[in-house]
């Protein structure tokens, strides 16, 4: 999968592990080492990148319930049957 542009910029900024504020600092050195300054997409933009950024955030999904399922992770259900849920609905989602 290849992400160009603002979509690829967007993706980076979504993942569970980063908080507001290590968001900002990642955005700030970016800039500086691109020499970019980040503005709001353009409609025509948000409707190229959506497809991607919509696949990358159910990827995210697929990998958080697999780790999940891996290390049998249970916190905060009753059983892994939901970790096999979420893994499931993640996976139909990528294969449509």
């Amino acid at each position: 999968m290849v992400v160009l542009g603002s979509a690829w910029r967007a993706a980076i900024c979504t993942s569970r592990r980063l908080t507001p504020a290590s968001s900002m600092v990642g955005t700030k050195v970016w800039r500086s080492m691109c020499g970019c300054i980040l503005g709001a997409l353009s409609r025509a933009e948000v409707r190229r990148g959506l497809a991607v950024m919509r696949q990358y955030r159910w990827a995210v999904q697929a990998d958080y319930f697999a780790t999940r399922l891996w290390t049998n992770d249970l916190t905060s259900i009753a059983d892994a049957t939901e970790n096999e849920l979420g893994l499931e609905h993640a996976r139909s989602a990528l294969v449509g």
